[in-house]
């Protein structure tokens, strides 16, 4: 087995503890400290505190993972070559890897091509097929529109609408968020 001893980022370990000290409990330190650890470092995937690596069975498991979701990532591509499909695969593959049960995806397809956001779209399918629950947050109407089951609108920090996609439209979707419409 080869291995090593890996220490979370300091980033990491400062975002959950000032998520902490502004009052919030553990899993608002768990989102912090995912969200600054990111998927940057190919090493530091899925590290959560000390630990010894097993590259072997991680190699293994991350091959599964973009298996299982149809992706074309391999597992020792380097983090920084892969495109940003690509790199939202790596993100979903972590999520799957946690068994996380909600996942928030804040505009997973912004800044991609469209190919990339066919494949993105794609794997949101999949976590959904999968049992995963995911708050897809984006400006993208046909994209929200192409995956989601339930549209919540949120204006100036505010819920203006909770509904089934089905009672909605893309267009009132807009109105709702520009603040045309009111309330719906």
């Amino acid at each position: 087995m080869r291995g090593m001893i890996v220490a979370p980022q300091p980033e990491a370990v400062e975002a959950g503890a000032l998520a902490l000290k502004r009052g919030g409990n553990a899993i608002d330190a768990a989102i912090a400290c995912a969200f600054m650890q990111g998927v940057v470092d190919p090493q530091m995937a899925g590290v959560a505190g000390f630990g010894v690596m097993d590259h072997a069975a991680m190699t293994r498991r991350a091959a599964q993972l973009f298996a299982e979701l149809k992706s074309e990532t391999r597992p020792l591509d380097l983090v920084r070559t892969l495109s940003g499909g690509q790199r939202q695969a790596v993100a979903i593959a972590r999520t799957r890897l946690a068994e996380a049960k909600l996942v928030l995806l804040d505009e997973p397809t912004a800044s991609i091509s469209v190919r990339q956001v066919a494949e993105v779209l794609d794997l949101m399918r999949r976590m959904r097929d999968h049992g995963q629950s995911i708050i897809f947050i984006s400006h993208a109407m046909p994209h929200i529109f192409a995956v989601v089951d339930r549209i919540t609108v949120l204006r100036r920090g505010r819920k203006v609408a909770d509904k089934p996609k089905g009672a909605t439209s893309p267009e009132e979707v807009t109105a709702l968020i520009t603040g045309a419409i009111e309330r719906a």
